[in-house]
């Protein structure tokens, strides 16, 4: 059933028709005549307040509107009119001025009243409506979704229903970085392929964003992939924003009725579950199963265990060198996050850190990291005068205007001069915060702190963005590297952006270099540096040292 006839529904009960318009238009009738014989048999006009005609008229207004009321008021005129004696037992009869007053009161209140029906029901079917249809897509809204497949839970048990939870991935960085009217104008581009992607859907909606939840009739768990693949080959084809063709990336999450519950509620949320794993997937669609709620379990005990970590001094951070690759030299140690939990042992950044940043962990976790390798730098410039620390910094630490007063805090902490820090910034967690991100990076830039881009190409990359962005160094991501020795496709790639780099007169900086072959075509190439398992794993403090001196009496080897 479509959202507009569900709608039409709500509002039967207040818009007769049918059996129910003659059940209401005899109601009418029944009460005037009821009136007409009470004043009647009681005395006339004379003994009985006629006012009590009000009563069927304002009913007949309330439901058949302006219409209603003035014909009520009409028949109400009449029946009071000049044959209704003002006193029934000395059989004497009213004044024309009486009669002729009441009536005209009458129908000025039917019709008065059938107007305040319009305009209250008006604004009745709108509440109602923002309520349940959501005004941007016509779809309905999450609530709507819920009650709706709620009622045909109840109705069809027994029935296979996929509940698919689809969501553009780029649409926060559109909001944030090219406005609300444009995100919406993806919005509305996503409920119209949807539309035409699944028309037997048994409910669709709006949940919030451009994420969007549909309820889809399947023969058995098996059948929701098909969905999944119409929807995403629907969604290949552009939406222009600014001019420029935008491919909405989508992401799927599926729950399946009955295997996994039977209220909308739990349906929705474990689809909800399937969709944030399925960002992190290759194909950007997830089944929901319950090993996905022990993830989340997991990861909520260890946010809660990370939060006393600080306290327990269980954090640590390992450092891997970057080389200069073509004499070995050691330029940079870039600082990794490392948590020994004291019953699970080694816990991997990758199962804490997503998490954190959502949660707001990660700024308190920036800032140990930054005095942290900032006074072990120290430490070490003593033997290594020109090394540098690189730091990871997260979007929160872009968005927080604050944030330059602290790197500033830190390096006077040490009395280091600001070159000696390099932060590096992923593409995809800068682009969306660029408004507040760009002045306070240019500001740290013009204090001397160096600035590099993250796994260059796999986020928003642009040549335009490099013109206005201070950096100095790129770092050429590890999808690109791992391939280039036997694909011809990253080759070239990886080759257009060493070049690319070196004509901006930037840095190359090439990520997981894991055999010879790869680190000399990286020298052929011209790139400038490097890092890697190959290379040297990161180290824990007390044996960077012992690296770097061995590297330096095997004559400048950059190998571990």
């Amino acid at each position: 059933m479509q959202d507009s006839e569900k709608l039409a529904d709500a509002q039967a009960w207040r818009y007769p028709n049918g059996p129910r318009m003659v059940l209401l238009s005899a109601s009418v009738l029944l009460l005037l005549l009821l009136c007409g014989a009470f004043v009647y048999f009681t005395g006339g006009t004379k003994y009985v307040y006629a006012h009590i005609f009000y009563f069927p008229i304002i009913f007949a207004a309330f439901f058949f509107r302006v219409p209603g009321g003035l014909l009520t008021g009409l028949a109400a005129a009449t029946i009071l009119g000049p044959w209704m004696p003002l006193d029934v037992n000395a059989n004497e009869m009213q004044r024309t001025v009486n009669w002729l007053t009441r009536g005209a009161m009458f129908i000025l209140i039917g019709s008065g009243s059938g107007y305040a029906s319009v305009l209250l029901n008006s604004l009745v079917d709108r509440a109602q409506r923002l309520q349940i249809i959501d005004s941007l897509t016509g779809l309905g809204t999450r609530e709507f979704f819920l009650r709706e497949l709620n009622r045909y839970l109840s109705d069809e048990s027994g029935e296979n229903l996929a509940i698919l939870c689809v969501e553009a991935s780029g649409y926060d960085w559109i909001r944030t970085s090219l406005g609300a009217e444009h995100a919406d104008r993806l919005t509305r581009y996503m409920a119209d392929r949807l539309a035409l992607t699944c028309p037997d859907s048994i409910v669709s909606a709006r949940v919030f964003g451009a994420r969007f939840a549909l309820a889809l009739p399947v023969a058995d768990q098996q059948a929701i992939e098909p969905w999944v693949s119409r929807i995403k080959e629907l969604f290949q084809r552009p939406v222009d924003v600014r001019g420029i063709p935008l491919y909405a990336d989508v992401v799927v999450g599926a729950a399946y009725h009955p295997n996994h519950g039977h209220r909308a509620r739990d349906l929705l949320q474990k689809a909800s579950t399937a969709l944030l794993h399925a960002r992190d997937l290759t194909g950007r669609f997830c089944a929901y199963r319950p090993a996905l709620d022990n993830d989340y379990q997991e990861t909520m005990f260890l946010l809660a265990e990370l939060s006393l970590a600080f306290e327990r001094k269980e954090l640590s951070l390992h450092y891997q060198p970057i080389v200069e690759l073509s004499s070995g030299r050691l330029m940079t140690v870039e600082a990794l996050f490392r948590w020994k939990h004291p019953r699970r042992g080694w816990i991997p950044p990758v199962q804490v850190l997503p998490a954190a940043e959502e949660t707001g962990l990660i700024e308190p976790l920036t800032d140990w990291a930054l005095r942290t390798s900032l006074a072990q730098l120290k430490e070490w410039r003593a033997k290594i005068p020109e090394l540098r620390v690189s730091v990871n910094i997260s979007a929160r630490n872009l968005a927080n205007p604050r944030f330059a007063v602290t790197v500033k805090e830190c390096l006077a902490e040490q009395g280091l001069p600001p070159d000696s820090l390099q932060l590096e910034i992923t593409e995809t967690n800068m682009m969306p915060q660029l408004d507040t991100a760009l002045p306070m990076l240019r500001e740290l830039h013009r204090d001397g702190v160096r600035l590099a881009i993250d796994d260059f190409g796999t986020g928003y990359s642009s040549l335009a963005y490099l013109s206005i962005i201070p950096v100095r160094t790129l770092k050429i991501d590890r999808s690109f590297i791992k391939g280039i020795l036997k694909d011809g496709y990253f080759r070239e790639l990886a080759r257009a952006t060493v070049e690319l780099t070196n004509r901006l007169d930037l840095i190359s900086v090439a990520e997981g270099i894991e055999d010879a072959e790869t680190l000399q075509l990286l020298i052929d190439m011209g790139c400038q540096r490097g890092q890697g398992f190959y290379l040297s794993p990161p180290l824990p403090p007390e044996e960077l040292l012992a690296w770097h001196e061995r590297r330096a009496s095997d004559g400048g080897s950059a190998v571990s």
